[in-house]
């Protein structure tokens, strides 16, 4: 039975999050709190004395001006207008109420939640994690993963909460300060999430805990030089498809030759030719079968190669050499469909067989691209229709006078998606631009 795996942005509700008595919901069974798993429970206001506290002295001493010292860091992130966030949250959840149900007490569920928790901080040094619970009181375990951003300065206060720095910084991304509409800080948020969601699959992978495929687009995923390096290493294995389109060019020009030769001759009834043909024609669909399967695992080396490299770079062994293994099976798999196509093709009795694999795969092709420009017109669809609804309730809020991030934040909780968040902070910051130039005129 495959799962649902959620990862989604949080509200950041500690007093839900720790079970404050004065913030239980309906939803939570008080009998069974005590079952909670607690990774990490530290306090705000002291998280953020640790971290900035150092920075925050050495700047007042700097200052001469008692008006620019920081009297508290916490209250004056609170009230910044620059977008920044006091602390930012993850809540994960893999399966849900009916087929991972917290009474059935689903241990690898729990046990990778747990995992993926005690290692976060490992994977994102730029990346505080101060409080993070597995609650198991509710329907399907979920987990309450609360960090807080942390980026270097060379002016002014050395050490920063900003979101898009820290992640530029960690993944050490080059950033164009020439251009004042650089998205590398969007390519950063991009890249957080899919390695994460990355390591997440890779973690049930290991448990055994099979997944419903996602539907998103791949290319959504990568940034447009990230795209490009991929293409790149793609090109890695073309030699050996080209060797292999060659190969099959030969096999289909011996058959044509061997057929032309019998033109005419009355060597068999038309009963066993019909015979025959059935033969072959289930034969040819079986290796038109193992091609479509080449094709997905030469897809999968790609992404297994790129996911090794990069746990590689991250020193993550375990996750290297498990990537390793799978790459290597992947490639024995390739091997075995090859010499698996080679027995299927003789030159005498299945000299018909290579001919309609050809029309198979030319059917199969006009399917294909049916199939494409459908879904194209549907993605379009989806695209306008997430982007104007995400319009009107724009500008449902703005009537109400929330602020931009208000107004974003009440937008994630409707759309969880990532590709739909990234289209809401772009509508959302258009439209709060677009309303500042009237005000301004």
């Amino acid at each position: 039975m495959t799962k649902s795996l959620s990862f989604v942005k949080g509200s950041g509700n500690l007093n839900h999050n720790n079970r404050s008595r004065d913030s239980i919901s309906e939803n939570v069974d008080i009998t069974r709190t005590g079952n909670n798993i607690i990774i990490i429970q530290e306090n705000l206001k002291e998280a953020y004395e640790k971290e900035f506290g150092e920075a925050v002295k050495n700047y007042n001493e700097k200052q001469k001006r008692k008006d620019r010292k920081i009297k508290n860091y916490l209250d004056k992130i609170k009230k910044s207008e620059n977008g920044e966030q006091t602390f930012y949250e993850l809540i994960i959840q893999i399966g849900d109420k009916k087929d991972t149900n917290c009474k059935d007490n689903p241990k690898k569920e729990i046990e990778v939640l747990e995992q993926y928790a005690r290692e976060f901080q490992e994977r994102n040094p730029n990346l505080k994690m101060f409080n993070a619970v597995i609650h198991l009181d509710e329907e399907t375990p979920h987990l309450h993963l609360d960090y807080i951003p942390f980026a270097e300065y060379q002016k002014g206060l050395k050490k920063r909460n900003s979101l898009s720095q820290a992640l530029i910084q960690q993944y050490d991304l080059k950033v164009d300060k020439n251009n004042k509409k650089d998205k590398t800080g969007i390519f950063a948020a991009e890249k957080f999430f899919e390695i994460e969601r990355t390591v997440l699959k890779e973690m049930c992978l290991v448990a055994a805990i099979e997944l419903t495929p996602s539907k998103k687009s791949n290319r959504d995923n990568y940034s447009v030089k990230e795209y490009k390096e991929l293409q790149e290493r793609k090109e890695y294995y073309q030699e050996d498809i080209l060797k292999l389109e060659e190969n099959l060019k030969k096999k289909k020009d011996i058959s044509w030759n061997f057929e032309k030769s019998f033109t005419g001759k009355n060597i068999i009834t038309d009963n066993q030719i019909d015979k025959i043909n059935e033969m072959l024609k289930l034969e040819a669909l079986k290796l038109q079968n193992e091609q479509n399967e080449k094709k997905i695992l030469l897809k999968e080396i790609n992404r297994i190669k790129e996911q090794r490299d990069y746990f590689k770079k991250k020193n993550l062994t375990r996750l290297f050499e498990l990537q390793e293994k799978e790459l290597i099976i992947a490639k024995e798999k390739i091997s075995e469909f090859e010499k698996s196509a080679n027995s299927k093709i003789s030159l005498a009795d299945k000299n018909k067989e290579l001919l309609d694999t050809i029309k198979t795969i030319e059917s199969a092709k006009s399917e294909l691209q049916k199939q494409v420009n459908y879904n194209n017109s549907t993605i379009r669809y989806y695209a306008e229709y997430v982007i104007d609804s995400i319009k009107n309730l724009v500008s449902h809020f703005k009537n109400e006078d929330y602020s931009k991030e208000d107004t974003k934040e009440k937008l994630y909780d409707i759309f969880t998606d990532k590709e739909d968040i990234t289209i809401i902070d772009r509508e959302v910051d258009n439209a709060f631009l677009s309303n500042n130039k009237t005000n301004s005129l």
